[in-house]
């Protein structure tokens, strides 16, 4: 009964809930923006870094080619700040791939 009542117990229903719910939608509803905004400017490379953190749970070769799609529109656009936010996603990406020397030199 006390399992019931806990703190721990009901952060891991909550938790559950959350994920199987509407937490799987928002990289959905983030891609639909993205793919209806035209516009190469500092707000797109942000929506494609925003995608791509979004990814790192489902699907990591989406969130390195969404991240490498940030990289290459922040380099044209030198926007400094998204170069490295999406360099830093690609780390991540590689690390989580276990490509750890592409991760190391990303970081």
């Amino acid at each position: 009964m006390k399992l019931l009542h806990s703190t721990g117990f009901r952060l891991m229903i909550l938790l559950f809930l959350y994920t199987s719910t509407g937490a799987a939608q928002y990289p959905d509803s983030l891609m639909h923006v993205l793919k209806n905004y035209r516009q190469s400017d500092t707000i797109k490379v942000n929506l494609l870094s925003d995608v791509s953190l979004q990814f790192q749970y489902i699907n990591i070769d989406s969130m390195l080619l969404l991240a490498q799609q940030g990289y290459s529109l922040a380099e044209n656009l030198k926007y400094r700040k998204g170069m490295a936010e999406c360099l830093k996603l690609q780390g991540i990406a590689n690390y989580n791939l276990t490509n750890n020397d592409i991760a190391l030199a990303l970081y």
